[in-house]
């Protein structure tokens, strides 16, 4: 699913070359998704978007659901921010929702780990 709609946003942009764009993807329930499998999916979109030192990826790695402490999301975080590759074309973004009262502090914790 990621690697198509990667695919179909890429094809839309070259529409537009005069357009300087800069993606983002986000996936789903990251905070509750085994690492490796993430990875691999960002891996792959990011690949797809051509991501280098001059040609940003965002990657926004939400914890949309608070499924464990803030220390916990942070070390996904920092793993992610160590696994990557392409990780200098790549911005690592956070998106922590509050529903147990952490997402400032997953947030912080999060900025601490690399993101």
């Amino acid at each position: 699913l990621a690697i198509n709609a990667a695919q179909k946003v890429k094809e839309y942009a070259a529409q537009y070359p005069q357009t300087d764009w800069i993606f983002q993807y986000s996936p789903e329930c990251f905070s509750a998704t085994e690492l490796e499998v993430a990875k691999d999916v960002c891996d792959a979109v990011t690949e797809i978007w051509d991501a280098r030192p001059d040609h940003k990826v965002i990657l926004n790695l939400p914890a949309t659901v608070e499924v464990s402490t803030p220390n916990v999301y942070a070390d996904q975080i920092e793993w992610m921010h160590r696994n990557l590759a392409r990780r200098d074309g790549v911005i690592i973004s956070v998106h922590c929702h509050n529903d147990r009262g952490c997402g400032i502090a997953a947030s912080e914790l999060a900025i601490m780990a690399g993101a």
